[in-house]
């Protein structure tokens, strides 16, 4: 409708580029229109375009306007014919295009747009497609960014999991139905990804969608709680809905691990305690190690700390080639861990020449600190004098 305030358009459409603000358009500043989505944004544009042509070829951001309403070959000419460059938010544009957006990607990112740059909003065109349900369109925006992509390579329900945008889950889910059935490149389910990514509420979502809860990693044989056990935001919701399914707390991957064991290497507390609290086994051993030597080898001091406030006794046992806490330490932890240990010595039945047998690492690992350079610290040299 027109309308006799100025410049309510202009507040009313805040992606719009400098082709509004400049006032290229005569009367545009008269246009009043409230919009909310954004297709309602790519109408206002059409009618734009059918009223002001003329001006609208010559306004400096015209390839990006056009990519919203135009086909491939009106933009192709637009870049071929006086466009000194291409507006990096053209693409953004395309992504709203139902039409013709599938052969526009295709052109602007073959004439050198990116398919992951980010608009003042921070998002990317893909965001923009998915949010106004142009799906054709963001699959394509995917795939060429699976193909410019060494590693990992994702379906279209696979990357609104990793973003956990529900609302983007369920329209995606509408579109091809069958996605929530398909494994990722390292044989990991639609769950996997949602445990380690997602809400309990998208969690559960994906579940009741056919999604299975109880499905095993091919590459790894984690299970979705493995993975739940990695999610510090939501894993320990994730593991209370997972065991009231019955999915079994005690399984192992591949190199042995337990969910618990998982939940304790990322120091995930929340999710390590209501994993021990429904009944998961605390004697369960990995290489050897019970799981107080686990967390010392992976220099996880909170991690040690809850599991000793368990099983006190866990302290002084020693792995499958006789070394102890304070010995594993020395190789792998730092200097808080070592002096954690060494305040719970009396445990350990230190005795004289103890440390002439620790094999020091000779490089630093991971940013952890070899047993030479504990020596300047008043705790621990008194330790090391009783060898």
């Amino acid at each position: 409708m027109i309308s006799a305030k100025p410049n309510k358009f202009l507040k009313n459409i805040k992606f719009c580029p400098t082709f509004f603000t400049k006032y290229s358009l005569k009367n545009m500043d008269k246009i009043s229109i409230s919009v909310d989505t954004e297709l309602e944004k790519v109408d206002v544009l059409k009618k734009a375009y059918e009223q002001y042509q003329d001006a609208f070829f010559t306004d400096p951001h015209r390839l990006a306007m056009a990519a919203t309403i135009a086909d491939a070959d009106q933009c192709r000419r637009l870049i071929d014919n006086g466009a000194a460059s291409i507006d990096k938010d053209a693409l953004h544009y395309a992504a709203l295009n139902k039409k013709h957006g599938k052969e526009l990607a295709k052109l602007l990112v073959n004439r050198g747009l990116s398919v992951d740059g980010v608009d003042s909003e921070g998002d990317k065109p893909i965001h923009r497609a998915i949010r106004a349900g142009n799906l054709e369109v963001a699959d394509t925006l995917l795939q060429m960014d699976n193909e410019a992509k060494e590693g990992e390579k994702l379906n279209l329900l696979q990357m609104c999991v990793q973003e956990n945008n529900l609302e983007w889950i369920q329209k995606v889910c509408e579109y091809d139905e069958d996605l929530i059935l398909e494994e990722d490149r390292q044989g990991r389910s639609i769950l996997h990804l949602a445990a380690v990514n997602c809400s309990r509420d998208t969690f559960q979502w994906l579940t009741e969608a056919g999604a299975d809860p109880y499905a095993v990693s091919g590459d790894t044989g984690a299970t979705v709680l493995h993975e739940a056990c990695r999610n510090l935001l939501h894993g320990r919701k994730l593991v209370v809905y997972l065991d009231a399914l019955r999915v079994n707390i005690h399984a192992t991957d591949r190199m042995g691990l337990t969910p618990l064991h998982y939940a304790l290497r990322e120091e995930n507390l929340d999710a390590a305690s209501e994993l021990i609290d429904s009944g998961a086994d605390l004697r369960v051993r990995y290489n050897g190690s019970n799981l107080l030597l686990f967390c010392v080898r992976e220099n996880k001091l909170s991690s040690a700390r809850l599991v000793h406030q368990h099983d006190p006794n866990q302290i002084g046992g020693v792995d499958e080639s006789g070394q102890n806490a304070l010995q594993i330490a020395a190789r792998f932890a730092d200097v808080r861990m070592f002096q954690w240990l060494t305040n719970n010595a009396v445990k350990l039945s230190i005795k004289k020449g103890h440390f002439r047998e620790i094999a020091v690492s000779p490089f630093l690992h991971k940013g952890r600190t070899r047993l030479n350079s504990f020596t300047k610290h008043t705790k621990l040299k008194w330790i090391l004098k009783i060898s």
